[in-house]
């Protein structure tokens, strides 16, 4: 592949984590917010400030501490620090919260000795919980950043879900080498327009801020904004790109030689957490990928895979291998301007179970088997167009339930 004459690779780093880019330390301690002694106290630190792109949830209640990085994002340029913690949202508790996120930033100014406004915070689990904010306190004090800790960071974040959630790619033009790489959490709340979910990228580029603002938010519109678990979002969520300011380097936009490297690179990062949240949904057996081919438009492509991904009832129908077709052609009949049946063809795995407005009948006990995959596809082709689109799911199970019945306050 070239952009500007420039070939480039792009290599998949075997145990790569969030501090694989040059510059990038991390550090993760049990503080007391969860049981059982698990990590809940995360920290990502810069050794160069960063200039930083993110997207939030757009759920109308936002948490105190979204609040604060929302508001020092807007008032500063360079950042040098995150510091997330687990099993506590710090939402919905009054004006404490903002007074905790407040005493967070300042403690974690004093141990990296950097400002309070280069701190940002990220607060994921229960809901309307005061932060036990004197063993976060202590907690701060415990952490040791270290360059092989990316994991335990990648850890500290999770709430719900079963494991870490972790990616790092390699990209080399010519001589250079530089590293993009990317954590997240998220397993239930899940719902396009982000949802109860946290991702947070790195690289040792420089990259131009409006560029990185712009690309981010296509790319995130295409992976994260395309899964569903339960159809619900939450007040804390983000995905936030870490971007170097290294004096010593060129800033990268769209017009350098780089440009489409990083773009791809960062394409393979956020496209892999957002099938792992679905993959690791709660409860969840089975990825779901329904893809939908020869659309009109990409609106009509993106809208037909989320109203798929989104029913309970194809949830339901996976859970139980069952291929009916029914319900997935119901669920694009909810979404699309216009429907003909005679140009609708719907596959699952390889096995087409209704073609042309047909029902392909003496195909089932082969879709039952294609079924028995840890990843079902749904294929769809509207036969309107040349657009396409790909939305990630789960199946839905008991254990959702069970999970969600046990939460509380």
């Amino acid at each position: 592949m070239s952009n500007q004459s420039q070939e480039y690779k792009i290599n998949i780093l075997e145990s790569g984590s969030i501090t694989s880019p040059n510059g990038f330390y991390s550090s993760a301690v049990a503080c007391g917010i969860k049981k059982n002694n698990a990590f809940d106290l995360g920290l990502l630190y810069s050794e160069n400030p960063c200039s930083i792109s993110a997207l939030f949830t757009q759920n109308k209640l936002n948490g105190d501490s979204l609040k604060w990085t929302k508001n020092v994002l807007k008032n500063n340029n360079h950042f040098k620090a995150i510091i997330v913690n687990s099993g506590n949202a710090n939402t919905s508790v009054g004006k404490i919260g903002l007074e905790h996120a407040q005493v967070i930033a300042e403690n974690i100014s004093k141990k990296l000795a950097i400002d309070p406004s280069e701190v940002c915070i990220a607060s994921t689990g229960i809901i309307g919980i005061e932060l036990p904010i004197e063993k976060i306190k202590n907690g701060i004090q415990k952490l040791q950043l270290h360059k092989t800790n990316g994991g335990d960071f990648s850890n500290a974040i999770l709430t719900t879900d079963t494991r870490n959630k972790e990616i790092a790619v390699e990209i080399q033009i010519n001589d250079k080498v530089f590293v993009i790489a990317g954590t997240a959490k998220g397993a239930g709340m899940i719902h396009p327009n982000l949802a109860t979910m946290l991702a947070f990228i790195t690289t040792d580029l420089n990259i131009e801020k409006k560029w990185a603002d712009k690309i981010l938010s296509e790319i995130i519109d295409d992976t994260f904004n395309m899964i569903d678990i339960d159809m619900d979002t939450s007040p804390c969520d983000m995905v936030m790109l870490m971007s170097q300011a290294n004096k010593n380097q060129n800033i990268i936009n769209e017009k350098h030689a780089f440009a489409n490297a990083f773009k791809e690179g960062l394409y393979i990062i956020c496209e892999f957490l957002a099938k792992e949240i679905a993959r690791d949904g709660e409860g969840a057996t089975k990825l779901i990928e329904t893809k939908i081919e020869s659309a009109s438009n990409i609106h009509i492509a993106k809208n037909a895979a989320r109203s798929v991904i989104s029913s309970i009832l194809i949830k339901t129908m996976v859970k139980g291998k069952d291929p009916n077709w029914g319900r997935i052609i119901t669920a694009l009949g909810n979404t699309l301007p216009q429907l003909n049946e005679e140009k609708i063809s719907i596959k699952i795995g390889d096995i087409s179970v209704y073609e042309k407005g047909a029902p392909m009948t003496k195909n089932s006990e082969l879709a039952i088997s294609a079924m028995n995959d840890e990843i079902v596809t749904i294929t769809i082709n509207l036969d309107a167009g040349h657009a396409s689109a790909t939305a990630w799911g789960c199946d839905l199970t008991e254990e959702y339930v069970k999970i969600n019945s046990e939460m509380t306050t």
